[in-house]
């Protein structure tokens, strides 16, 4: 197993998960320190994901390893290097990647939504636009807003709104990350930082070099769609 096969199996645990569990936070733990892992016995990846060492080794089993000692020993003797990730995954395999994306929980969250606010900054605009203007064909209207989070006026929706953040660094909530936690709208954060949570559903994605996200987003946003309209279709 690679290490690029490593990180989209915690990909896929993170973007699976319903809730927020101990599990969860070790994905996202070992996802960010990879490269560290390699070399932390048991007891120091314990400590660095803040849970007991048997539940450690109850992740490793979920994922499909035998234990911990097995998920260290596949990392250790992968020759191929976590960063920069850009350089190890090629565009198809990042769109096999998006392909096999289950938007079951996703499309429930936009089923239920009054109102569908899709907010972000710079290159994600093109590519929203474009998922705008299909989903009115599916009678879905999606709001797309190209602006600063400070200059949306969030106290205006209610709970049964829903906003769609797009952030792929997370640089978009500086400096006051927890700002929005105090509005009671659904969230939900399409990102490739791990380290981003409270959200009610976040679409992680695997990082890539300069240039590219604006093709992935396109990519995901086209999944989107076709999943929605197998959903409008049964």
């Amino acid at each position: 197993m690679k290490l690029k096969s490593i990180i989209y199996l915690l990909l896929n645990y993170i973007n699976g998960a319903i809730e927020e569990d101990t599990y969860l936070s070790i994905a996202r733990t070992l996802l960010l320190n990879l490269e560290k892992v390699r070399e932390l016995s048991l007891e120091d990846t314990a400590i660095l994901c803040n849970c007991s060492y048997s539940t450690i080794n109850r992740f490793c089993k979920k994922i499909g390893f035998a234990n911990y000692s097995t998920f260290r020993e596949i990392i250790r003797v992968q020759d191929d290097h976590l960063l920069p990730i850009s350089k190890q995954l090629q565009i198809d395999e990042l769109f096999e990647y998006i392909d096999h994306y289950d938007f079951t929980n996703y499309n429930s969250l936009l089923d239920q939504a009054k109102r569908i606010i899709l907010i972000g900054y710079g290159e994600f605009e093109y590519p929203s636009l474009y998922y705008q203007k299909q989903m009115i064909s599916l009678h879905k209207l999606i709001e797309v807003y190209n602006v600063y989070i400070d200059n949306f006026d969030f106290s205006q929706l209610t709970n049964d709104d829903l906003v769609i953040f797009v952030s792929m660094t997370g640089e978009f909530f500086k400096p006051n990350p927890r700002r929005i936690e105090q509005y009671h709208f659904k969230k939900i954060l399409i990102t490739q930082n791990p380290s981003l949570t409270n959200f009610d559903y976040i679409i992680l994605l695997p990082v890539v070099e300069e240039g590219i996200n604006k093709y992935l987003l396109l990519r995901l946003y086209e999944n989107m769609i076709e999943s929605m309209q197998m959903m409008k279709s049964f």
